[in-house]
C-alpha cells in the first residue's frame, strides 16, 4: 500500500518499529487501528474519529495507522481478517476493541482518554490492558493460564452467554463474609465457575460502576471499591427463569447480606465488557454470524487485471460467492512467494513469481 501521510492529517500512519515506538509513547490517549497491508485500514470510522475529535477538541488525543506486516511489535495481529483497534496511554496499552463496532470506540474513547487526563493531572498508575485474541482454531497456541482456567462448563457459559459477575466488595472480603456469601448464592441455585480475588484500580472501579455515575455517593463508592481485594465471581444459574443476570439481580435486591456486600452486573449488554475487565483471561469474545462464515482470498493476475476483472468478479458472484471486499496492491517477491510456495518445485514457479511482482 502506498503510503498516505499527506492524504491523512487526522490518523498518523505508522509503517516501522522506530515509528511505532514514537507514537505509542506521545503524552495522551492514542487509538491505533492495525490494519494488514492486503485489506487497509478501516475506513468506516474514520468519520467518527473526525467527529470525536473535532468535538472533544483534545490535543492529548490522537490516531495513527499501523501497519501489522512491517512492525515487529504488532507480530501476533498479522493474519487477522477482523478491524482491530488499540488504545495506548503514555505508552502503556490500556484497552483494545476488536471490530468497526461505533459506539463502543467512541465509549472507550472517552472513558479511556479522561482516566488519562486524570492521571496526568493528579498521578496515578495505568493498568495494562491484556490483549488476548484466541480463535477457536488455535487452542493449541491458547496461554496455559487460559487453558487452566477455562473449563468445557466455563467455555459453555459464555459461548451460550448463560453467565453473569458477581463482586464481592471488599469491605466484605474484610470482614471475612466471602464464605457466607457464596454459600448464600449458591444455595439459591448458581454454579461458580470461578472464583477469584481482584484489586480493583480506580479506572476499573469507574468502568464497572459507570451506570451509577449520577447516583448519590457515587465517589465514595468508587473509594470502597478501590480500598483493598474483591472477590469476582463468574456465575451461571442453568435453570433461570429469565437470565442469569435477572436472576442474579433479583437474588442481591432480596437479600439483605447480598446487597450490602456485593455488585452484580446489571444487564446482559454490557456483560461481555465486564468478563474482559475482571477475568481477561478467560474471556473471549463471542463470534458473529459474519465471523463464523468460511472466508477465502482470491488473487487476479496483473495480465488479468485490466482486461478482465470485472468478468472474473462477475463469474465469482455468479457461482455463489460473496465479495465482501477487492483491493488493488503491488505485491512484494517475499509476499508472493510466500503465497506460491507450494507450487515451488513446479516449473513454471519464476514465471508466476515474475508475472505477480
Amino acid at each position: 500500500m502506498a503510503r498516505r501521510r499527506q492524504e491523512i492529517a487526522l490518523q498518523a500512519e505508522i509503517e516501522t518499529q522506530e515509528e511505532w515506538n514514537e507514537a505509542i509513547n506521545k503524552d495522551g490517549l492514542t487509538v491505533v487501528d492495525v490494519y494488514q497491508q492486503w485489506a487497509g485500514p478501516c475506513k468506516s470510522v474514520e468519520g467518527n474519529f473526525k467527529r470525536i475529535k473535532l468535538e472533544s477538541g483534545e490535543a492529548l488525543l490522537k490516531f495513527a495507522l499501523a501497519k501489522a506486516d512491517t512492525i515487529d511489535s504488532l507480530e501476533k495481529h498479522r493474519g487477522r481478517c477482523e478491524p482491530c483497534f488499540l488504545f495506548y496511554a503514555t505508552g502503556v496499552l490500556v484497552d483494545a476493541v476488536i471490530g468497526a463496532n461505533a459506539p463502543e470506540l467512541q465509549r472507550k474513547i472517552m472513558l479511556n482518554l479522561e482516566e488519562e487526563k486524570r492521571i496526568l493531572k493528579e498521578g496515578g498508575e495505568r493498568r495494562e490492558f491484556i490483549f488476548q485474541q484466541i480463535d477457536q482454531d488455535e487452542d493449541e497456541e491458547v496461554d496455559p493460564r487460559l487453558q487452566r482456567h477455562r473449563s468445557s462448563s466455563v467455555a459453555n457459559a459464555i459461548t451460550s452467554q448463560q453467565y453473569t459477575l458477581a463482586v464481592i466488595r471488599p469491605d466484605a472480603y474484610a470482614d471475612g463474609k466471602v464464605d457466607e456469601i457464596v454459600e448464600t448464592i449458591t444455595q439459591n441455585g448458581f454454579k461458580i465457575l470461578v472464583q477469584e480475588e481482584h484489586h480493583l484500580n480506580e479506572h476499573d472501579a469507574r468502568e464497572l460502576h459507570r451506570y451509577k455515575m449520577n447516583q448519590e455517593g457515587y465517589e465514595e463508592h468508587i473509594a470502597r471499591m478501590t480500598s483493598g481485594p474483591s472477590v469476582v465471581l463468574l456465575l451461571q444459574k442453568t435453570d433461570a427463569k429469565a437470565s442469569t443476570v435477572d436472576d442474579l439481580r433479583e437474588l442481591v435486591n432480596s437479600d439483605e447480606l447480598l446487597k450490602t456486600n456485593v455488585d452484580y452486573t446489571p444487564s446482559t449488554d454490557n456483560i461481555h465488557d465486564e468478563l474482559m475487565l475482571l477475568l481477561p483471561h478467560i474471556a473471549r469474545r463471542p463470534r458473529t454470524p459474519e465471523e463464523n462464515l468460511e472466508r477465502t482470498l482470491a488473487i487476479i493476475r496483473p495480465s488479468a487485471l485490466k482486461l478482465y476483472k470485472d468478468a472474473i468478479i462477475d463469474r465469482i458472484r455468479d457461482s455463489g460467492f460473496e465479495v465482501t471486499r477487492t483491493l488493488e496492491i503491488q505485491l512484494t517477491r517475499q509476499q508472493v512467494e510466500e503465497f506460491y510456495a507450494s507450487k515451488k518445485n513446479e516449473p513454471y514457479y519464476e514465471d508466476i513469481i515474475q508475472e505477480m511482482t
